[in-house]
C-alpha cells in the first residue's frame, strides 16, 4: 500500500464485527447502488487468497455471488450506520444474532470509494486479532455477498453483509430506533420556565406603619380573589388569622397587633396565587420619628369603605344638638306662657 493512500486512509473508521457492542441508531443518508466494483475485488482478493498475519493461508475460495436479499440488508445497515456507527441494529439485536446475515463489515470516510474501503477492510499491516474484515472476505464458508453504500453529510459509509446460502428476496423491515434527546450542555445555563401572570399592586406598596398604631395596613393587588393563595413576608408564611383579605381585587389588611410583632426595618412581602404572585415591600418605622399626636405617620396605604359602613358623632355635635334642644324648649315655654296672659 503506497505510503500517500495510507495517510488518505489513516483519519478513517472502520469496524469489524465485535459481538456485544450496543447502540441504537436510526435510518438516514442517500443511497447509492454498487457498480459491481466492490465485489469485483473482494472475488479477486478470494481468488488468490492470503496469509492472515502469518497465522495461516486463507483461499483461494469460490467467488461469492450477489444475493437481492443481503443487499438490501447491506444498505439498510449503510443508513443506520450513517447515524450512529455500530453493528448494533435499531432493535438492539446483531445482524448476525438475528440471523439476518453471517458477518458484517462496515466503515465510514470523506470521499471514500469502493477501492478506498475494500483497502481499509484487507488490514494487511495488522495482527491476526485485528484483521476480523480480511478474515470476512476470505472466509470459504460464505457464498453470498451484498454491498450497501450510503453518502451522509459529506462521508461514505460502507457495508458489506456476508451469507452461507443464497436467499434471494428483501429482508424484514427494522424500524428505526426513537431518536435520542441531545444532552443538556451543563454549560449553558437551564432554559427559564415560562412565567405565569404578572400582576400588579394598585394601592399601599411600599407604604410604612408606626408602631403602636391602632390601623391596620392595608395592600391591594389587583390579582383575582378566587385564585388568592395566601401571603408571605420575608419569604415566611402569614397566618390567615394575622389578616384579613376580601375581593376587590385581592385587598389584604394586616393586623396591627400582628404588625407590631415585626421588627422596625423593611419587609419584604408577597401575595400569591394558584398561577402567579406580585412582590413589594412596606416599611416598620420607628416610633420615636413619628411626629407627635400621629397615631400612623407614615401609612399612606389607601383606605377603602368597609361593607358595613361606621357612622360617628363628634362630642361637639352632642353639645350643640343639646343647646337647641334647651333653646327650644324655653321658647315654646315662653309662648304657653303669653297665651295663658292674653
Amino acid at each position: 500500500m503506497k505510503s500517500g493512500f495510507k495517510k488518505r486512509l489513516a483519519a478513517l473508521l472502520s469496524c469489524a464485527l465485535v459481538l456485544g457492542m450496543g447502540m441504537e441508531t436510526s435510518a438516514a443518508g442517500t443511497r447509492v447502488s454498487d457498480d459491481g466494483t466492490m465485489v469485483s475485488l473482494v472475488n479477486g482478493f478470494r481468488a488468490t487468497g492470503a496469509d492472515c498475519d502469518q497465522v495461516g493461508f486463507m483461499g483461494p475460495s469460490q467467488a461469492l455471488a450477489v444475493d437481492s436479499y443481503l443487499t438490501e440488508l447491506a444498505m439498510q445497515r449503510a443508513e443506520e450506520i450513517a447515524v450512529n456507527f455500530s453493528h448494533t441494529r435499531p432493535d438492539g439485536s446483531m445482524v448476525t444474532t438475528a440471523g439476518l446475515c453471517e458477518g458484517e463489515n462496515i466503515a465510514m470516510g470523506t470521499g471514500l470509494g469502493a477501492n478506498g474501503a475494500f483497502q481499509l477492510w484487507r488490514e494487511d499491516n495488522k495482527s491476526y486479532d485485528g484483521q476480523g474484515h480480511r478474515r470476512n472476505m476470505l472466509e470459504p464458508g460464505y457464498v453470498a455477498i451484498g454491498i450497501g453504500h450510503v453518502q451522509y453529510n459529506g462521508e461514505d459509509y460502507w457495508v458489506q453483509e456476508f451469507g452461507r446460502t443464497v436467499r434471494g428476496g428483501t429482508p424484514a423491515p427494522v424500524e428505526p430506533a426513537p431518536e435520542q434527546p441531545t444532552p443538556e450542555d451543563p454549560t449553558q445555563p437551564a432554559p427559564e420556565e415560562p412565567a405565569g401572570p404578572q400582576y400588579s399592586f394598585t394601592g399601599g406598596a411600599g407604604a410604612a406603619w408606626t408602631p403602636g398604631s391602632s390601623d391596620p395596613l392595608v395592600i391591594t393587588c389587583d390579582g383575582d380573589f378566587s385564585k388568592f393563595a395566601g401571603i408571605t413576608i420575608d419569604g415566611a408564611a402569614v397566618d390567615p388569622s394575622n389578616y384579613d383579605a376580601w375581593s376587590g381585587s385581592t385587598v389584604v389588611s394586616l393586623k396591627p397587633e400582628f404588625l407590631q410583632s415585626l421588627s422596625v426595618g423593611t419587609h419584604i412581602y408577597r401575595v400569591n396565587y394558584t398561577d402567579g404572585a406580585a412582590e413589594t415591600s412596606f416599611t416598620i418605622e420607628n416610633a420615636s420619628a413619628a411626629q407627635p399626636g400621629s397615631t400612623n405617620s407614615g401609612n399612606k396605604s389607601p383606605r377603602t369603605g368597609e361593607s358595613t359602613p361606621v357612622s360617628t358623632t363628634s362630642n361637639s355635635t352632642v353639645i350643640l344638638s343639646i343647646v337647641m334642644l334647651i333653646a327650644l324648649s324655653g321658647a315654646a315655654v315662653t309662648g304657653m306662657k303669653l297665651r295663658k296672659r292674653a
